[in-house]
């Protein structure tokens, strides 16, 4: 079996890395406050990356980032567009780890929550925590990439993947969902293209 596990290091500049790491670090509160999540396991831990409670730089920030993926994603993916539907700061605190999963597919065949996610996306933001690695059990990859590296897989149930138990410090992250179904785009699409 072959993987199709992208690895890009460098991804923005190391200054960009930094700006988005200082906001996750520096802003607890909106975690607290802008949090989405229905479910208790991400509750309190993720920011939406588009939105009034972000200063403008760093809306524009995450828009080159998305830009940037998208473009990366669709040297790989089989139709010329691809569409995020949720891009958002994540925080895995001591504690945290995430069973392996697909993005997109159940290994059983039951209907998945989210069937129209073909690519999940990491990025990398820092690396001074211990754990916290992403795991493809399929292949038996395990990785703890340097800030900065931005990983993209498909949300097959080949790719399963999860994250091992973060064990010290807090592990940040920016988390993207794409797929092909334009209907699912975030709003941020109609106000930026």
């Amino acid at each position: 079996m072959k993987h199709q596990i992208i690895i890009n290091e460098n991804f923005l500049s190391k200054k960009e890395c930094n700006h988005l790491l200082k906001f996750s670090i520096d802003n607890p509160k909106l975690y607290e406050t802008q949090c989405r999540e229905t479910d208790l396991f991400w509750d309190k831990r993720t920011i939406p990356c588009f939105g009034s409670h972000l200063p403008i730089d760093l809306q524009a920030l995450s828009w080159k980032y998305l830009k940037k993926v998208e473009t990366e994603i669709e040297k790989v993916s089989e139709y010329s567009s691809v569409f995020c539907d949720n891009l958002n700061f994540v925080k895995w605190w001591s504690g945290y780890e995430q069973p392996p999963h697909a993005d997109g597919e159940t290994t059983d065949g039951s209907n998945h929550p989210f069937p129209w996610r073909k690519f999940g996306c990491v990025y990398y933001l820092n690396d001074d925590y211990d754990g916290g690695e992403i795991w493809f059990p399929n292949f038996d990859i395990s990785v703890k990439p340097k800030p900065n590296t931005m990983i993209f897989f498909p949300g097959d149930t080949l790719h399963l993947h999860g994250v091992r138990e973060v064990t010290h410090g807090t592990r940040h992250t920016i988390a993207s969902f794409w797929g092909y179904d334009e209907t699912r785009k975030l709003p941020v699409y109609d106000t930026r293209e």
